[in-house]
């Protein structure tokens, strides 16, 4: 999926950038990139991992109910896999902030997991967010009836994932959530798994979608 068609030479906002990992697509084709994160140590990250790029792409601190940015900044905003990261009762913000900042004929896009694709149903092991996460569909719709922005496409794929041992699966979930927290809930790991967990290798299938919405004037 080229998540980054029809954004080349465009001034892009990435919302929920994390340690850069989707960022590096925009770096090389956007006119300027900005990348938000609350969390200052994946932006640290990312500033690592984007070191070679030059100035038109800047991380900053931020959330997408909360923009910083004067009206009319982007041509895209683009929400990377962490639309269901915002609290109900902010998604409706982030919607109506994304709308304030886009230009006339802005996008915005939001890139996230499907609820029962086996890595997101492990995410939701440690992070207890089906509720946010099934929230997100219906504050696009309310953003459509409320002439917001209108759903041009929705683009549904799948991914792979592999890991060699289950080891190495538990060792992507420490690094996220931290030894504690992973040794707590391994047992729910191994039982969602079932037999894959002593597969080798554990390759696991994980559902994505890609809303995009255009500005309604």
């Amino acid at each position: 999926m080229n998540i980054s068609s029809g954004l080349r030479d465009k001034d892009i906002l990435e919302v929920g950038c994390g340690d850069g990992r989707l960022s590096i697509r925009f770096a090389g084709i956007a006119n300027t990139l900005v990348a938000l994160d609350p969390d200052e140590e994946k932006l640290r990250k990312a500033r690592k991992r984007l070191s070679s790029q030059d100035a038109t792409v800047r991380f900053e601190v931020g959330r997408g109910e909360k923009l910083t940015f004067p009206g009319e900044s982007f041509d895209a905003v683009f929400y990377s896999l962490s639309f269901h990261h915002l609290p109900i009762e902010s998604q409706y913000d982030a919607i109506l902030e994304a709308k304030r900042v886009l230009r006339h004929n802005g996008k915005l896009l939001i890139y996230e997991p499907i609820a029962n694709g086996q890595v997101q149903s492990l995410f939701l092991i440690f992070e207890k967010e089906l509720d946010q996460l099934m929230e997100v569909s219906r504050t696009v719709n309310k953003a459509e009836t409320e002439g917001i922005f209108q759903t041009i496409k929705i683009k549904n794929f799948s991914i792979t994932w592999k890991f060699e041992e289950s080891y190495e699966l538990l060792d992507f979930f420490k690094k996220e959530y931290g030894d504690n927290m992973v040794n707590e809930k391994k047992h729910e790991v191994f039982e969602l798994l079932k037999g894959q967990i002593s597969s080798k290798p554990i390759i696991l299938e994980d559902k994505l979608k890609l809303m995009e919405l255009d500005v309604r004037e």
